[in-house]
């Protein structure tokens, strides 16, 4: 497994990368954990797993994708909290992108919503951005009640422009600027204040 916890709780993982592995991440008798921003993909058995009493743990703002199965609860791990991922191209086609034979919650509420489902095909008629009708967890009686209509971005991970404005060409001495485009590059004596943009 990429991240495997045994008899563990009080972790919490932030944008964390967990791919290629038979496993993405296994819980086993353990609680309380977090798992928050992560991406969680293109693990071979599965990506994320619950089991032996892993119970009051929180999946939030995960992309769980293109794994043989996305997201799953087993053996008495209850009390669980799934709200806001993205579960795309999960392959497995007895459980797809979720299971639940236990008791989780799936959404969180009315106004926070869901999840998405790229395999969802309810309709939006009041155009709130959740699905009027509920996800079925397979397994048991689990349901997203308020699924997601389009992917969350949960991140901007569009690279920033910098623009260095300090210091420019020039000779710098003790930080002041003595003679403008004297050399290709800053000459600097001491010790001198850099200042970026960005955009």
């Amino acid at each position: 497994s990429g991240v495997q916890l045994y008899n563990s709780s009080n972790n919490t993982f932030r944008r964390t990368n967990i791919f290629l592995n038979n496993n993405g991440v296994s819980h086993d008798r353990s609680i309380f954990n977090a798992f928050e921003g992560c991406n969680v993909s293109n693990n071979q058995l599965r990506n994320i797993w619950f089991g032996n009493y892993s119970n009051n743990n929180t999946i939030h703002k995960c992309n769980i994708n293109q794994g043989y199965s996305g997201l799953g609860f087993e053996s008495s791990s209850n009390d669980n909290l799934v709200y806001h991922n993205n579960f795309v191209s999960n392959s497995d086609q007895e459980i797809d992108n979720a299971y639940d034979e236990c008791e989780n919650v799936w959404d969180g509420g009315n106004v926070t919503g869901g999840n998405y489902w790229d395999d969802y095909d309810g309709d939006d008629a009041d155009g709130d951005g959740f699905g009027d009708t509920a996800y079925q967890i397979d397994g048991g009686d689990s349901q997203d009640k308020y699924p997601l209509m389009s992917p969350e971005v949960f991140y901007d991970v569009t690279k920033p422009k910098i623009e260095l404005t300090k210091p420019v060409r020039g000779l710098y001495i003790l930080d002041f600027l003595v003679r403008r485009y004297l050399i290709r590059r800053p000459l600097i004596l001491g010790k001198v204040t850099i200042s970026a943009e960005g955009k």
